[in-house]
């Protein structure tokens, strides 16, 4: 399955048909709550780098840039907890539920939205379409987005086979000990080798896409420092749980 693709449960094109539809903040959905590895673009992972460390998975494709916001599938050990960890969002879900072109969805100019249920909404939301046939405000400003990510997948896109190709990247594999018996062992991650730094592939990369492969590259390295908060929240995490099961077993 294309990593975009796992974000969208039922994307459907947005017609007038669907404006009598309620959008949500973006917490209110499971996939944002729940995915522990997004798809992201290259121009973001400066503001990612706060809380996620960043890589690539690689796909039939090609490999794909990737946030990695938590140790656990469920993504129930993002660093800070919950809340802190859903104030930094990845673009294709501060612009969900509307989709980010991507694949062939990305040949493309047509506005599509995800039909999920808002299974934990907040508010009463508002309507994809007002009353006086206007797309709401939240409409424009998370479809623009989506149109805007997609348009910046492609070089994104280049960008990492470029450094996939010079022998820039190389396997990250995550192995842990999380307690209580738990473990957790992530494969098929890579990361932009510390050794190759200084290798011509870096200075090729940035004479071909810009100065901004280069400040990229520079974020993608210092967010994997991250990775320490994510193991320190998976291990609150599992800590909590058996603390829970203990309690339960004692009542």
């Amino acid at each position: 399955m294309n990593v975009w693709s796992q974000i969208y449960e039922a994307p459907a094109l947005l017609t007038k048909e669907l404006g009598h539809r309620r959008i949500y903040a973006p917490a209110a959905y499971r996939q944002v709550r729940a995915l522990s590895l997004v798809p992201i673009v290259h121009t973001e992972v400066f503001d990612l780098a706060a809380l996620f460390p960043t890589c690539w998975t690689m796909t039939p494709e090609g490999p794909e840039l990737m946030a990695l916001r938590s140790l656990l599938s469920d993504g129930s050990a993002m660093p800070g907890g919950e809340k802190a960890g859903l104030t930094v969002l990845p673009l294709a879900f501060q612009a969900y539920p509307f989709v980010v072109p991507h694949g062939e969805v990305a040949a493309s100019e047509a506005v599509l939205v995800d039909l999920a249920i808002a299974d934990q909404p907040s508010d009463i939301g508002a309507p994809i379409i007002m009353a006086d046939g206007q797309p709401a405000r939240a409409t424009l400003t998370r479809a623009r987005l989506a149109l805007q990510t997609g348009g910046v997948l492609g070089v994104t896109r280049a960008l990492s086979q470029f450094a996939h190709e010079e022998g820039l990247l190389e396997p990250w594999p995550l192995k842990f000990e999380l307690g209580d018996g738990e473990s957790v062992d992530i494969d098929g991650l890579m990361v932009l080798s510390r050794a190759r730094l200084e290798a011509p592939g870096v200075r090729k990369a940035i004479r071909a896409f810009g100065v901004e492969a280069g400040l990229f590259f520079s974020a993608h390295r210092l967010s994997l420092f991250r990775i320490s908060g994510l193991l320190s929240a998976a291990r609150a995490v599992v800590a909590a749980r058996k603390r829970e099961v203990s309690r339960q077993a004692a009542a």
